[in-house]
């Protein structure tokens, strides 16, 4: 009963919703709300279609892509194709390296389908100028550890999928610890059958009235909606031509993944910090280079913080804990070191003995002319 009440209710909003709801002006670049589209896996085939009719409107949407599976036959886009969205304002994302789950392999691994992900797709669009820093999570896959180790590396949004259902967690903005931090999910993402049906099945009435009744429910919150979609059967190209056209008569911002945030994230000063350099792809066997591996916990909120790096050879080392502005809060070693793996804690204090506030730090390692720096959350 309470579940029959429950689609009642939904459904008799969506037959009452009107047409053409007008909402005061918001916080999304003078709009009140913001939506993006994102789509995961690269198929060719909707991909293409999909970009047409943003084209059409002068719009873009994210294409998150795995770099290993351009080019697939037959059913993935191709280097061309992605070349081409990219120079027509589509924003290209990463989704991992191979689409492996991220929160199921060691550090080394995640970063090599973190960063080799990227240094892919940028080796595939030629643009010097082509930075990668939104990512969908394959298999919407992670954890905290994982979104850490993903903003230290140079991230700066990323697309869950809605995923807490599957049993990962589905931090927002504006909740949980991610206030804290420039990385951060969306806060609501809307699958694509809520609008279109299973299979495409809606008319063209019963789809524009979803998004009728979907503005009605989110523009008090000012809300930043992302609806995403794997092929032409989630959405196709005449369904999304029904929900742009739908949300063109609201006050509704459309724009990618990275221009949203970039915008949200100045809105609240929140940058990525000179100091965080970008990690060279290392291959499934790092090279013969001072490593800093990734501090754990991260994010911590009590004891101490481990934070591992390895020599190739023998030599001097330092290690500090900075704030952002490149400050040095401590340094928590400077000496001789033998060729090998090493530890060195942080207990959360400073250079007095004085327990730091809560918030974002970057760690760094100087040996061997290499310097290396990430970034570590501490929490009271």
């Amino acid at each position: 009963m309470k579940r029959f009440l429950a689609c009642l209710s939904v459904f008799t909003l969506i037959l009452l919703a009107p047409t053409h709801l007008i909402f005061a002006s918001g916080p999304w670049n003078d709009h009140a709300i913001a939506f993006t589209f994102s789509s995961d896996d690269g198929d060719r085939k909707g991909n293409l279609a999909w970009a047409n009719v943003f084209k059409s409107r002068e719009l873009s949407f994210t294409i998150f892509i795995p770099s290993t599976w351009v080019n697939m036959p037959v059913t993935k886009l191709t280097a061309a194709d992605l070349r081409s969205l990219h120079n027509q304002g589509f924003e290209i994302g990463s989704h991992g390296r191979t689409h492996v789950k991220l929160t199921e392999i060691n550090d080394v691994q995640l970063i090599n389908e973190l960063v080799g992900s990227c240094r892919g797709l940028e080796a595939t669009l030629q643009d010097p100028n082509y930075h990668c820093r939104t990512i969908g999570y394959p298999d919407h896959a992670h954890d905290l550890h994982v979104m850490a180790v993903a903003e230290s590396l140079g991230f700066t949004a990323a697309r869950d999928g809605g995923s807490s259902s599957q049993g990962y967690p589905n931090f927002s903005l504006g909740k949980a610890t991610w206030t804290e931090t420039s990385l951060f999910e969306l806060p609501l993402t809307v699958v694509s059958s809520f609008l279109v049906g299973d299979g495409n099945t809606y008319s063209q009435a019963t789809t524009r009235a979803r998004v009728d009744s979907l503005i009605a429910l989110t523009a008090p919150k000012n809300a930043w909606i992302n609806i995403y979609a794997h092929t032409l059967d989630d959405i196709d190209a005449a369904h999304m031509t029904w929900i742009l056209d739908q949300l063109g008569k609201h006050d509704v911002w459309i724009a990618n993944v990275e221009t949203v945030a970039d915008f949200y994230r100045a809105g609240h000063g929140l940058g990525i910090p000179p100091q965080v350099k970008d990690v060279p792809f290392q291959g499934e066997n790092p090279g013969p280079l001072p490593i800093l591996g990734l501090a754990s916990p991260n994010p911590t909120r009590t004891g101490q913080s481990t934070i591992p790096f390895s020599m190739p050879a023998p030599g001097e080392v330092t290690v500090r804990i900075l704030d952002l502005s490149g400050g040095n809060v401590r340094t928590l070693l400077t000496q001789q070191m033998d060729a090998g793996d090493h530890v060195v804690f942080w207990d959360g204090r400073d250079r007095r003995g004085q327990g730091v506030p809560s918030g974002l730090y970057l760690y760094q390692l100087e040996a061997l002319g290499v310097a290396a720096t990430h970034k570590l959350f501490w929490i009271e």
